[in-house]
């Protein structure tokens, strides 16, 4: 800008994918170091007693360990969204701890010792443990069949991790129970109890209350399937690729098709730029200037008159800082005795600059250090010929035209898509005329399909499933739907807050 000067930022996939890492790898340790924190207060708040609060935090963070190593087992590495697999593990596999440590201390206040109260604790809640963790594994791995590669390799590890939080929370627990679980305060077996039975009529109707306020809320949920909105937009990477995308000149979001040769490529870039919501179509004969014969005239007629002007000049000797000053002091000298208001003003600048002593040597090269180079220029255009498609460089040709003869025609949008309906629409637009298009308005809203489609595959997999399970544990409809209700009123209030906020 004229206020600060230029500004050099870095944008593209490269620049993008750098900072998207490094936001992940530190969020990725904030939330978890935050998960655990919280759990470590929640767990001081709940249990009141150091030697279950430290059995519990060991055992959290021991399967947390174990979980990581049959990541890095079973499928060497973690992408950008099963990375979130620990603050999951975190948040999960520490209510197996409460349930295990409640119950040893209900069992402790009822007089029993501590293999006794052990023993208890994993006849009255191992089979309901075992059977959250089935359901909450059967709900991740329903991600396991859909075309989302980030989400199914979330699921086979959050998953799994279900098991390995059963299996630590069942051996491992008890273990240091038995190490250290004496000396345990107990709660009374009534202590806490409440009666529900008397108010089931107004949690009732609250509940139905709530659930048809959020289902109607949650009618104005909108996905955003657009991952740059994932991204720091505070990032210099971010901030550049936004300006770019402002101007339909260098928006990132153009479209890309392969033709099979050029003819065909400059025959399909007149179709597509026909399209209401397409700006500039571009091929490799775009850079083949039209018109030429006419052009070369002008610039024959041009070359006439101001080639003669524009002959090198003999080189002549550097100038003595005395003759520097002379010639300084001859044009102030002219420039005083012209009228023309443009020359007045000139020579007022001079006047006005002559008082502070410049560097003429300085001011030399700073008003036509450049000057040469801009008239070899000038002479060069006047000798222009006819240019064709031979004449492209290499360097640029290998971005348009392949060995083979394949032809790349970009197609560009008439206007900034600064949103997603205006992303989706130029997309649609493009594919309707050539279903063969690609490029990132073209990926990133057929990406964005593609997720919807594997979270509803997923859900009612693992509705079904779920459903299944209970059925097949409990035998009773009645219960299944008992169990079921609730999970569904929870699933509205959450994606009605989601809108809210």
């Amino acid at each position: 800008t004229p206020a600060k000067g230029p500004t050099l930022r870095l944008t593209g996939s490269v620049a993008l994918d750098q900072a998207e890492l490094e936001s992940v790898e530190l969020g990725g340790k904030t939330a978890g170091y935050l998960s655990l924190t919280l759990v470590c207060i929640l767990l001081v708040l709940g249990l009141r007693s150091v030697r279950l609060i430290a059995a519990s935090m060991a055992t959290l963070v021991i399967g947390l360990i174990w979980t990581a190593a049959f990541a890095a087992a079973a499928i060497g590495h973690l992408n950008l969204i099963s990375v979130a697999f620990a603050v999951l593990f975190v948040g999960l596999a520490v209510d197996f701890s409460l349930h295990y440590c409640l119950r040893f201390r209900e069992a402790v206040a009822g007089g029993l010792d501590g293999r006794a109260a052990i023993n208890e604790t994993a006849r009255g809640c191992g089979a309901a443990l075992t059977l959250s963790a089935v359901c909450a594994a059967v709900g991740f791995l329903s991600f396991l069949p859909t075309d989302y590669k980030g989400l199914a390799e979330l699921g086979l590890i959050s998953g799994c991790a279900m098991f390995i939080a059963l299996f630590a929370n069942l051996t491992v627990l008890p273990a240091l129970l038995a190490l250290f679980g004496k000396g345990v305060g107990g709660l009374s077996p009534t202590a806490g109890r409440f009666d529900v039975s008397r108010v089931r009529t107004p949690v009732l109707a609250i509940a139905l209350g709530l659930g048809v306020v959020a289902a109607v809320v949650s009618l104005q949920l909108r996905f955003d399937f657009n991952p740059l909105n994932l991204k720091d937009p505070e990032s210099e990477s971010m901030a550049a690729f936004l300006d770019l995308a402002d101007d339909p000149r260098t928006a990132p979001y153009s479209i890309d098709v392969l033709a099979e040769n050029l003819d065909t490529a400059v025959v399909e870039a007149g179709r597509l730029s026909k399209l209401a919501l397409v700006g500039d179509v571009v091929t490799l004969a775009s850079f083949v200037p039209g018109n030429q014969d006419e052009k070369l005239g002008i610039i024959e007629d041009m070359a006439f008159f101001l080639a003669p002007a524009l002959e090198q000049p003999l080189d002549a000797p550097p100038l003595t800082e005395p003759a520097r000053r002379a010639a300084f002091d001859a044009l102030r000298a002219v420039l005083s005795g012209r009228d023309e208001p443009a020359f007045a003003r000139l020579g007022e600048s001079m006047d006005r600059l002559a008082e502070t002593k410049p560097d003429l040597a300085a001011l030399e090269t700073r008003l036509t250090g450049y000057l040469p180079m801009m008239l070899a220029d000038l002479r060069r255009s006047l000798s222009a010929n006819t240019f064709g498609l031979k004449d492209i460089p290499d360097h640029l040709r290998r971005d348009w035209l392949a060995p083979s003869g394949a032809a790349r025609v970009q197609v560009r949008p008439a206007n900034p898509l600064v949103d997603n309906d205006a992303i989706r629409a130029f997309a649609q637009a493009v594919l309707a005329a050539q279903p063969r298009a690609s490029g990132a308005a073209v990926t990133i809203s057929e990406a964005g399909r593609v997720v919807v489609g594997a979270f509803w595959e997923a859900t009612l997999t693992a509705m079904v499933l779920i459903a299944v399970v209970l059925f097949v544990v409990l035998r009773r409809a009645g219960r299944v739907l008992l169990i079921l209700g609730p999970l569904a009123l929870a699933a509205v209030l959450t994606i009605a807050t989601s809108v809210l906020f």
